[in-house]
């Protein structure tokens, strides 16, 4: 784990990291990257080119509703 020069903390592995964020950081905002969200899920043998799109749609979203209505979108 390390912190680069603009403050954005990066960890290849990141067992218990999430949790003590949580704990620690509760009113910082923090994000993942949608690339390697995106690795997961297709480890996870979840593929297609609308799955890709739609998670790029959300991770796009730029206010809280319109991510919520990307991600409503995927359970049809």
């Amino acid at each position: 784990m390390y912190i680069k020069r603009n403050g954005i903390i990066e960890a290849s592995l990141s067992y218990g990291l999430l949790e003590a964020f949580n704990d620690v950081l509760a009113f910082v905002n923090h994000r993942f990257c949608v690339r390697h969200l995106y690795g997961n899920i297709r480890r996870a043998r979840f593929s297609g080119f609308s799955l890709r799109n739609a998670l790029w749609a959300a991770a796009k979203s730029t206010t809280v509703k319109f991510f919520h209505d990307r991600m409503l979108e995927q359970e049809k």
